[in-house]
């Protein structure tokens, strides 16, 4: 979910099982963010971050009013108490269906962590259990990198266009 991996992700998000369009709007719809690195210089009970790079993908995206926006987010959380962190960071309405296939809670693999959220998030659009996703990747220390991606299905995409 960084700039320089945006490539390695074609071939999994556009497939024969249909496409999901990852730049939506007239932007990219991604942002990253890091905080501090030590854990005691920042308030670990706040992903400022986050909420910084969610803010930016959605202006990028033309994303107005992102609360409503989503229908799903797949959030990198690895404990439960990250999921009220994330939800708090990117201010989502209850409405948002969090990680339904279960999420990282089982266990994730670090550094993949953020891309397997992508791939699940593109899995539910293209199945038509979703048409707008928030996929979102942590790495650090206590969450001290924050990305996301924006995520719509082809055919919503289509009719905002």
């Amino acid at each position: 979910m960084k700039p320089q991996t945006e490539t390695a992700l074609a071939p999994l998000l556009l497939d024969p099982e249909g496409p999901v369009v990852v730049a939506v709007g007239g932007g990219h719809g991604q942002a990253a963010a890091l905080e501090a690195h030590a854990p005691g210089d920042r308030d670990l009970a706040d992903w400022a971050g986050l909420r910084r790079a969610f803010g930016r993908a959605c202006r990028d995206a033309g994303v107005a009013a992102p609360a409503a926006w989503f229908d799903l987010a797949e959030p990198s959380c690895l404990f439960p108490h990250e999921e009220e962190l994330f939800r708090r960071a990117t201010g989502l309405a209850d409405s948002v269906t969090i990680s339904p296939g279960g999420g990282l809670l089982a266990g994730a693999a670090p550094v993949a962590a953020g891309l397997s959220r992508l791939v699940a998030s593109a899995r539910r659009l293209r199945a038509g259990a979703a048409h707008r996703a928030l996929a979102h990747g942590a790495w650090g220390p206590a969450g001290q990198g924050q990305a996301v991606a924006i995520l719509e299905a082809a055919s919503e995409a289509a009719v905002r266009r």
